[in-house]
């Protein structure tokens, strides 16, 4: 462990938070960059480049309960990471790069995946449940048949996720209901 996790961690709870009415407060990371080429994990020539080395975040925990706010990591690039274990419980990782992540045995119910690039990760018993994973990408992904699905959502006029071999439950989005693009609203239709 490097002391990314503790410092990840750290953050979440001493950063200022964002405060809006309509959201409530949230812990801004967006963009952050944890990839393993930027962390330097990467070995061979560039196209054929392989990480060798994940950022290691093992047991990382971001969840809303832990730090009394949701973590809004939108954008952030953790391709190649270790996020074994990890508790990302609510977390809004919308546009996020997760290819090839380790997210074995991790908590990601009630997150916002939209448009999240997921391809060539690693889903192995992964509880997504709850989650919206309108346009996400699950190409590649592996152990999808373990990992937990169960009241995952799409937003009905949005693409649908992308390979993802599951039924998941389609949500009409209606602005003067108040709904928010990333949190469930209370009707929903399962898919076929």
């Amino acid at each position: 462990n490097s002391g990314k996790v503790e410092a990840l961690e750290y953050l979440a709870t001493h950063l200022p938070r964002e405060v809006d009415e309509l959201v409530g407060d949230s812990v801004v990371l967006s963009g952050i960059d944890l990839s393993c080429e930027t962390m330097g994990g990467m070995e061979g020539e560039d196209d054929t480049a392989t990480c060798t080395r994940p950022t290691y975040l093992r047991g990382l925990d971001l969840s809303r309960e832990t730090h009394g706010a949701r973590v809004r990591l939108n954008g952030a690039n953790l391709s190649g990471a270790d996020l074994l274990s990890a508790n990302l419980r609510g977390a809004r990782l919308g546009r996020a790069n997760l290819s090839g992540v380790i997210l074995f045995d991790a908590d990601l119910s009630g997150a916002d995946l939209r448009n999240a690039d997921l391809s060539g990760a690693f889903l192995r018993d992964a509880d997504l449940s709850g989650a919206n994973v309108s346009s996400a990408d699950f190409t590649d992904a592996r152990g999808l048949e373990t990992a937990n699905f169960t009241g995952a959502w799409a937003w009905a006029d949005a693409p649908s996720p992308i390979n993802l071999p599951v039924a998941i439950d389609l949500c009409v989005f209606d602005a003067d209901e108040g709904h928010l693009l990333w949190e469930r609203p209370e009707t929903c239709s399962p898919t076929q």
